[in-house]
């Protein structure tokens, strides 16, 4: 319970930091060094979830605040017999380049909500919150001009603060310490 309130306190505070960012900079779409971005996972919606992230980004860090929602593969980390679903918060720090194009590396920290179901018995299930920390690295390819479609292909190593085995039904449900998660968005810069 102390990890979560300390991770939501971190939530709070860069959402704060993010908001007097974004009204400090009133004359954002004027400025050269400064874009907006929106973002989606396609994997989220092949998993039978969203995914929605916006972005925001001043001369060479981005911020990403972004909402997902997926269901794991059945046998995810050899996790046979149990149906898990997560919906959560993400929030995303990037060192890249200034034009929002190529390698970049940056930090994620996620809030999440996971719901584990029994296959054999659908009435056993427990629900999880979790929150999560990782370094993620990517490269951002840009479609055309400076503004416009890009592709998002990034990896991250999500570390759990809480990696036990929880008990669903007669089924142990492994949650590992660490996870390493790769992806592609598509994304349109303003």
């Amino acid at each position: 319970m102390k990890k979560l309130i300390v991770v939501l306190a971190g939530f709070l505070a860069a959402s704060l930091s993010f908001s007097q960012t974004v009204a400090q900079t009133s004359n954002t779409l004027n400025d050269p060094s400064s874009f907006f971005d929106v973002e989606t996972d396609p994997l989220a919606y092949i998993l039978d979830g969203y995914s929605l992230h916006v972005g925001y980004s001043k001369n060479k860090s981005r911020w990403n605040v972004g909402f997902v929602g997926f269901e794991y593969p059945e046998n995810f980390n050899d996790n046979a017999g149990i149906t898990a679903r997560t919906n959560g918060l993400s929030l995303k720090w990037d060192y890249i380049s200034p034009k929002l194009k190529g390698f970049y590396v940056g930090l994620q920290s996620d809030l999440s909500r996971l719901k584990l179901t029994s296959i054999d018995d659908n009435t056993q299930v427990k629900t999880l919150f979790q929150a999560t920390f990782g370094l993620r690295a990517g490269y951002r390819l840009m479609f055309g001009s400076e503004n416009g479609f890009y592709l998002n292909a990034w990896a991250a190593n999500i570390f759990n603060t809480k990696s036990d085995d929880v008990v669903v039904g007669n089924t142990a449900y492994e949650i590992p310490a660490y996870v390493i998660f790769p992806t592609v968005h598509l994304g349109w810069k303003f």
